[in-house]
């Protein structure tokens, strides 16, 4: 399993609310599972940036 820094987080989530991709072009581009993209979207929408 891939770790991966705050600032791909950061990426992963603003490509999902600014440039509206979805969870399979960002699993392809990021090699994560769709299931882990909402998962990652949904704890930053709920818990903010820091």
């Amino acid at each position: 399993m891939t770790k991966y820094t705050k600032e791909i987080k950061l990426a992963i989530y603003h490509e999902w609310v600014d440039d509206h991709r979805r969870g399979t072009y960002l699993s392809q581009k990021y090699g994560m599972g769709r299931g882990g993209i909402h998962y990652l979207v949904d704890l930053i929408q709920k818990h903010g940036e820091c």
